[in-house]
Protein backbone atom coordinates (compact mmCIF):
# COMPACT_ATOMS: atom_id res chain seq x y z
CA UNK A 1 0.00 0.00 0.00
CA UNK A 2 1.46 3.57 -1.00
CA UNK A 3 1.72 5.95 1.57
CA UNK A 4 0.80 9.26 1.12
CA UNK A 5 3.09 12.30 2.38
CA UNK A 6 2.69 13.00 6.38
CA UNK A 7 -0.16 15.50 7.16
CA UNK A 8 -1.48 16.16 10.60
CA UNK A 9 2.01 14.84 12.66
CA UNK A 10 1.31 12.44 15.48
CA UNK A 11 3.25 15.41 18.14
CA UNK A 12 0.40 17.65 17.10
CA UNK A 13 -2.47 15.23 17.53
CA UNK A 14 -5.15 16.61 21.03
CA UNK A 15 -6.57 12.98 22.11
CA UNK A 16 -9.31 14.36 21.48
CA UNK A 17 -11.85 12.40 19.43
CA UNK A 18 -15.45 14.13 18.93
CA UNK A 19 -18.51 12.49 18.02
CA UNK A 20 -20.97 13.65 15.48
CA UNK A 21 -23.95 11.23 14.53
CA UNK A 22 -28.02 10.59 13.99
CA UNK A 23 -27.88 7.58 16.66
CA UNK A 24 -30.05 9.36 18.75
CA UNK A 25 -29.34 9.01 22.68
CA UNK A 26 -31.63 5.74 23.55
CA UNK A 27 -30.25 2.47 21.59
CA UNK A 28 -27.12 1.14 22.21
CA UNK A 29 -25.04 2.40 19.02
CA UNK A 30 -23.55 5.51 20.37
CA UNK A 31 -22.20 3.63 23.35
CA UNK A 32 -20.22 0.39 21.63
CA UNK A 33 -18.79 2.89 19.24
CA UNK A 34 -17.53 5.00 22.64
CA UNK A 35 -16.28 1.54 23.92
CA UNK A 36 -14.48 0.14 20.31
CA UNK A 37 -12.30 3.73 20.84
CA UNK A 38 -11.58 3.01 24.74
CA UNK A 39 -10.60 -0.22 24.50
CA UNK A 40 -8.17 0.99 21.69
CA UNK A 41 -6.84 4.29 23.25
CA UNK A 42 -8.18 4.47 27.05
CA UNK A 43 -6.92 8.11 27.27
CA UNK A 44 -9.18 9.26 24.64
CA UNK A 45 -10.88 12.44 25.37
CA UNK A 46 -14.68 12.09 23.69
CA UNK A 47 -16.71 14.84 23.04
CA UNK A 48 -20.50 14.36 21.68
CA UNK A 49 -21.01 17.16 19.24
CA UNK A 50 -24.68 15.94 18.29
CA UNK A 51 -26.72 12.96 18.01
CA UNK A 52 -30.21 13.62 17.72
CA UNK A 53 -29.71 14.68 14.04
CA UNK A 54 -32.33 14.11 11.91
CA UNK A 55 -31.79 10.22 10.51
CA UNK A 56 -29.60 10.20 7.27
CA UNK A 57 -29.49 13.75 6.94
CA UNK A 58 -26.47 14.14 5.81
CA UNK A 59 -26.33 17.98 5.21
CA UNK A 60 -27.51 18.65 8.34
CA UNK A 61 -24.69 16.98 10.16
CA UNK A 62 -22.40 18.75 7.67
CA UNK A 63 -23.92 22.35 8.76
CA UNK A 64 -22.83 21.06 12.61
CA UNK A 65 -19.44 20.22 11.89
CA UNK A 66 -18.93 23.28 10.10
CA UNK A 67 -20.30 25.53 13.05
CA UNK A 68 -18.21 23.22 16.01
CA UNK A 69 -15.25 21.62 14.49
CA UNK A 70 -12.79 24.33 14.48
CA UNK A 71 -13.25 25.41 17.83
CA UNK A 72 -11.18 22.38 18.95
CA UNK A 73 -7.16 22.26 18.75
CA UNK A 74 -5.34 21.31 16.12
CA UNK A 75 -4.85 17.80 16.03
CA UNK A 76 -8.21 16.76 17.00
CA UNK A 77 -10.27 13.81 15.22
CA UNK A 78 -13.53 14.22 14.23
CA UNK A 79 -15.63 10.88 13.80
CA UNK A 80 -18.59 11.43 11.75
CA UNK A 81 -21.31 8.93 11.31
CA UNK A 82 -24.50 9.40 9.69
CA UNK A 83 -24.65 6.97 6.67
CA UNK A 84 -27.26 6.05 4.80
CA UNK A 85 -25.35 4.04 2.17
CA UNK A 86 -23.97 1.91 4.96
CA UNK A 87 -23.38 -1.57 3.07
CA UNK A 88 -23.25 -0.12 0.36
CA UNK A 89 -20.44 0.67 -2.60
CA UNK A 90 -20.14 3.97 -0.92
CA UNK A 91 -16.04 4.50 0.45
CA UNK A 92 -15.03 5.49 3.65
CA UNK A 93 -12.69 8.35 3.79
CA UNK A 94 -10.23 10.50 6.08
CA UNK A 95 -10.36 14.19 5.50
CA UNK A 96 -7.31 16.11 6.82
CA UNK A 97 -8.20 19.89 6.89
CA UNK A 98 -6.99 22.84 8.65
CA UNK A 99 -5.01 20.54 11.34
CA UNK A 100 -8.11 18.23 12.23
CA UNK A 101 -8.61 15.00 10.80
CA UNK A 102 -12.05 13.75 9.92
CA UNK A 103 -13.27 10.59 9.71
CA UNK A 104 -16.78 9.11 8.41
CA UNK A 105 -18.38 7.97 5.30
CA UNK A 106 -18.00 9.64 1.68
CA UNK A 107 -21.41 10.73 1.17
CA UNK A 108 -20.57 14.70 1.52
CA UNK A 109 -20.41 14.98 5.17
CA UNK A 110 -17.27 16.78 4.98
CA UNK A 111 -18.10 19.11 2.39
CA UNK A 112 -18.71 22.20 4.25
CA UNK A 113 -14.96 21.77 6.28
CA UNK A 114 -13.00 20.57 3.14
CA UNK A 115 -11.49 23.08 1.01
CA UNK A 116 -8.87 22.93 -2.32
CA UNK A 117 -6.12 22.29 0.21
CA UNK A 118 -7.69 19.32 2.15
CA UNK A 119 -5.89 15.80 1.71
CA UNK A 120 -8.44 12.94 1.69
CA UNK A 121 -7.48 9.22 2.38
CA UNK A 122 -9.59 6.12 0.80
CA UNK A 123 -9.58 4.17 3.47
CA UNK A 124 -8.79 0.24 1.81
CA UNK A 125 -11.86 -2.07 2.70
CA UNK A 126 -9.32 -4.63 2.73
CA UNK A 127 -7.23 -3.93 5.79
CA UNK A 128 -7.51 -5.50 8.80
CA UNK A 129 -8.69 -4.15 12.11
CA UNK A 130 -8.58 -7.44 13.61
CA UNK A 131 -12.15 -8.57 13.22
CA UNK A 132 -14.42 -8.97 10.43
CA UNK A 133 -16.74 -5.60 10.20
CA UNK A 134 -20.65 -5.85 10.01
CA UNK A 135 -22.38 -5.25 7.15
CA UNK A 136 -24.58 -2.56 8.66
CA UNK A 137 -22.58 -1.43 11.69
CA UNK A 138 -19.18 0.13 9.60
CA UNK A 139 -19.52 3.14 12.18
CA UNK A 140 -18.49 0.72 15.36
CA UNK A 141 -16.35 -1.81 13.44
CA UNK A 142 -14.39 0.20 10.63
CA UNK A 143 -14.96 4.26 11.39
CA UNK A 144 -14.29 3.84 15.47
CA UNK A 145 -11.01 1.74 15.45
CA UNK A 146 -9.34 4.12 12.74
CA UNK A 147 -10.34 7.21 14.49
CA UNK A 148 -9.19 5.68 17.48
CA UNK A 149 -5.40 4.68 16.02
CA UNK A 150 -5.26 8.40 14.53
CA UNK A 151 -5.73 10.17 17.72
CA UNK A 152 -2.96 8.01 19.08
CA UNK A 153 -0.89 8.57 16.32
CA UNK A 154 -1.40 6.30 13.30
CA UNK A 155 -0.89 8.43 9.83
CA UNK A 156 -4.02 8.47 7.87
CA UNK A 157 -1.85 7.34 4.88
CA UNK A 158 -1.81 3.97 6.95
CA UNK A 159 -5.36 3.51 6.14
CA UNK A 160 -5.49 4.02 2.57
CA UNK A 161 -4.61 5.64 -0.60
CA UNK A 162 -4.32 9.22 -0.84
CA UNK A 163 -7.63 10.60 -4.03
CA UNK A 164 -8.58 13.93 -5.57
CA UNK A 165 -11.95 13.27 -5.56
CA UNK A 166 -14.63 12.55 -3.01
CA UNK A 167 -18.68 13.58 -2.75
CA UNK A 168 -19.78 17.07 -2.48
CA UNK A 169 -22.85 18.74 -1.32
CA UNK A 170 -23.88 22.29 -1.01
CA UNK A 171 -25.76 24.22 0.73
CA UNK A 172 -28.89 25.95 -1.13
CA UNK A 173 -27.84 29.67 -1.86
CA UNK A 174 -29.57 32.75 -1.84
CA UNK A 175 -30.55 34.46 -4.92
CA UNK A 176 -31.33 38.21 -5.42
CA UNK A 177 -33.54 38.79 -8.09
CA UNK A 178 -34.60 42.85 -9.10
CA UNK A 179 -33.83 43.40 -5.50
CA UNK A 180 -35.51 41.03 -4.15
CA UNK A 181 -33.47 38.02 -1.99
CA UNK A 182 -35.00 34.33 -2.10
CA UNK A 183 -33.64 32.47 0.76
CA UNK A 184 -33.98 29.38 2.57
CA UNK A 185 -34.02 27.54 5.83
CA UNK A 186 -31.56 25.63 6.28
CA UNK A 187 -31.31 24.10 9.87
CA UNK A 188 -33.90 24.29 12.78
CA UNK A 189 -32.23 24.04 16.09
CA UNK A 190 -33.21 22.38 20.02
CA UNK A 191 -35.36 25.95 20.57
CA UNK A 192 -37.16 26.24 17.27
CA UNK A 193 -34.91 28.67 15.90
CA UNK A 194 -34.88 28.97 12.17
CA UNK A 195 -31.69 29.02 10.57
CA UNK A 196 -31.50 30.46 6.95
CA UNK A 197 -29.08 30.59 4.35
CA UNK A 198 -29.08 34.29 4.04
CA UNK A 199 -25.60 35.69 5.52
CA UNK A 200 -24.37 38.58 7.39
CA UNK A 201 -22.64 40.35 4.36
CA UNK A 202 -26.04 40.11 1.87
CA UNK A 203 -28.20 41.65 4.22
CA UNK A 204 -25.70 44.43 5.09
CA UNK A 205 -25.14 45.34 1.97
CA UNK A 206 -25.92 49.17 2.14
CA UNK A 207 -27.21 49.43 5.98
CA UNK A 208 -30.59 48.68 4.56
CA UNK A 209 -33.59 47.34 6.58
CA UNK A 210 -35.63 44.31 5.84
CA UNK A 211 -38.56 43.47 5.33
CA UNK A 212 -38.99 39.79 5.64
CA UNK A 213 -41.62 37.36 4.35
CA UNK A 214 -42.38 33.65 4.60
CA UNK A 215 -43.30 32.57 1.95
CA UNK A 216 -46.87 30.86 1.97
CA UNK A 217 -47.80 32.29 4.95
CA UNK A 218 -48.22 35.76 4.96
CA UNK A 219 -46.19 36.38 7.66
CA UNK A 220 -43.81 39.19 7.82
CA UNK A 221 -41.76 41.13 10.32
CA UNK A 222 -39.15 44.41 9.72
CA UNK A 223 -35.91 44.89 10.75
CA UNK A 224 -33.57 43.07 12.75
CA UNK A 225 -32.86 42.47 16.43
CA UNK A 226 -29.28 42.19 18.29
CA UNK A 227 -30.58 39.56 20.31
CA UNK A 228 -33.20 36.34 21.42
CA UNK A 229 -34.02 38.89 24.31
CA UNK A 230 -35.02 42.09 22.32
CA UNK A 231 -38.29 40.33 21.24
CA UNK A 232 -41.46 40.90 23.31
CA UNK A 233 -42.70 37.51 24.69
CA UNK A 234 -44.00 35.04 21.62
CA UNK A 235 -42.83 37.83 19.50
CA UNK A 236 -41.75 36.30 15.89
CA UNK A 237 -37.91 38.51 15.63
CA UNK A 238 -35.50 37.99 12.78
CA UNK A 239 -31.53 38.49 14.01
CA UNK A 240 -28.12 37.38 12.39
CA UNK A 241 -27.10 34.93 14.66
CA UNK A 242 -24.09 33.31 15.54
CA UNK A 243 -23.89 31.44 12.66
CA UNK A 244 -23.53 34.34 10.48
CA UNK A 245 -26.61 33.83 9.30
CA UNK A 246 -30.27 35.02 9.61
CA UNK A 247 -32.20 33.63 11.68
CA UNK A 248 -36.09 33.84 12.65
CA UNK A 249 -37.09 33.22 16.57
CA UNK A 250 -39.69 33.61 19.04
CA UNK A 251 -38.95 34.77 22.56
CA UNK A 252 -39.68 32.49 24.79
CA UNK A 253 -40.74 30.21 22.06
CA UNK A 254 -40.78 27.94 18.98
CA UNK A 255 -40.66 29.97 15.08
CA UNK A 256 -40.70 26.27 13.80
CA UNK A 257 -44.12 25.82 15.85
CA UNK A 258 -45.22 28.99 15.57
CA UNK A 259 -44.96 29.36 11.56
CA UNK A 260 -45.06 25.22 11.07
CA UNK A 261 -42.42 25.64 8.52
CA UNK A 262 -38.86 23.64 8.55
CA UNK A 263 -35.74 23.16 6.42
CA UNK A 264 -36.38 23.77 2.60
CA UNK A 265 -38.85 26.60 3.61
CA UNK A 266 -38.49 29.92 1.92
CA UNK A 267 -38.45 33.45 2.18
CA UNK A 268 -38.22 36.74 0.40
CA UNK A 269 -35.99 39.70 1.87
CA UNK A 270 -37.16 43.10 0.42
CA UNK A 271 -35.72 46.36 1.73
Amino acid sequence: MSRMPAGVSTASRSGIITLTTDFGLRDSYLGAVKGVILAIYPGARLVDIAHQIEPQAVLEAAFILKNSAWYFPHGTVHLAVVDPGVGSGRRLIIVEAKGHLFVGPDNGLFSLVADGRSRVVRIDHRISLGHPPSATFHGRDILAPIAARLARGKSAGDFGRKVKLFKRLSLPQPREIFGVIHGEIIYVDRFGNLVTNVPRELLSKGKREPYITIAGSGVSMRGLKDSYYQGRRNELIALLGSHNFLELAVKDGSAHKLLGVGRGGKLLIRF
